[in-house]
């Protein structure tokens, strides 16, 4: 949940110079066109807040080295090819 929130956060970071641009754009406006545009701003921020899980990737799992199961020294990972499996990590 924290990295989810942080980023988050640097989603609205990368964000600010079209933030800034609303907000100058609502400062310049006055009376009803001022309302109008406020309430389209934060209708906007808040449909971009929650499809943000949309656009949020979340960190990939490392992936597993293949294992030479049956001990001949190649690796059969369900492709065509064989290949020579990593020497294992003697103890000791």
């Amino acid at each position: 949940m924290k990295k989810f929130l942080i980023a988050l956060f640097k989603d609205i970071i990368d964000q600010a110079w079209t933030l800034l641009g609303m907000a100058v754009a609502w400062l310049v406006l006055e009376g009803s066109a001022k309302q109008l545009t406020g309430n389209l701003i934060l209708i906007t921020l808040a449909v971009w807040v929650i499809t943000f899980p949309l656009r949020y990737e979340k960190e990939e799992e490392k992936e597993k080295e293949p294992v030479d199961r049956d001990g001949d020294g190649y690796v059969n990972d369900g492709t065509p090819k064989q290949r020579k499996a990593t020497p294992k990590k003697k103890n000791g």
